[in-house]
């Protein structure tokens, strides 16, 4: 009995979880950039089950989660005609600089200028080139395939873009960032594509769907923890009294 009760809550636990994922790729479909989350589950280990001393065989008591893994599939390319908007095609990430002087990576390349004429990401952060903070003064400039700057036919900086050696070492901290705690990839593939964005690598008709499947599987495991509660009440109050 308790075997079923347990099963059903580390489902409901899990499922919770899921439907947490699902709904924070949902809120960022429409985010420049936005990598999706997947929800990896384990099971719990089996044990040995025993009545009277006796074992009757192994019992496991259901799933529960494990890892958030980030898809770094790209997402589709959408042209926006903004000189301020800027995608990377293949590998490789925009460095920003926060406020506390750390390099964040993103792929939301949808950028603005602060009041100083500096390329500034969506949340007034520094967009790092190789120099460091790029100032272009106005809207009217352009962005070559190779990251290189120019305004007036004059160059100005090359924005930095890098690829970490192993993305298992990326930490996924929200809001279209990410933090590199390992090494960087010194020969990678890429090509920044001004006047364009990155859309999330999502499928809305997906995640709905995959969200819906995940909410019935959690009632369903709310229903069989109701059954078992109303079976255990019934042997505490009524099977004692025959």
């Amino acid at each position: 009995m308790y075997t079923g009760f347990y099963s059903a809550a580390s489902g409901m636990v899990t499922t919770n979880r899921a439907i947490d994922v699902l709904a924070n790729n949902v809120a960022n479909a429409d985010t420049a950039g936005y990598k999706k989350d997947y929800l990896v589950t384990t099971s719990f280990g089996e044990h040995m089950l025993a009545q009277n001393g006796v074992n009757v065989g192994n019992v496991n008591y259901g799933v529960r989660p494990d890892v958030t893994y980030t898809s770094f599939i790209q997402g589709n390319e959408e042209a926006t005609g903004r000189s301020l908007d800027m995608l990377i095609r293949g590998e490789g990430f925009f460095n920003i600089i926060m406020p506390n002087g750390e390099v964040w990576l993103t792929r939301n390349g949808q950028f603005e200028l602060d009041e100083n004429g500096f390329l500034v990401d969506s949340r007034g952060n520094m967009v790092s080139g190789e120099n460091g903070p790029i100032m272009v003064g106005g809207a009217d400039f352009t962005v070559n395939e190779n990251g290189e700057v120019f305004r007036d036919g004059v160059y100005i900086d090359r924005l930095l873009i890098t690829c970490p050696a192993d993305y298992n070492n990326l930490d996924k901290v929200g809001e279209g960032y990410f933090v590199n705690n390992g090494g960087l990839n010194g020969e990678f593939g890429f090509l920044v594509i001004q006047g364009y964005k990155e859309t999330a690598n999502l499928n809305m008709v997906d995640e709905m769907a995959d969200m819906i499947a995940a909410s019935r599987q959690y009632q369903s495991c709310a229903k069989v923890v109701q059954i078992f509660d109303e079976i255990m009440e019934k042997a505490a109050n009524q099977v004692g009294k025959v």
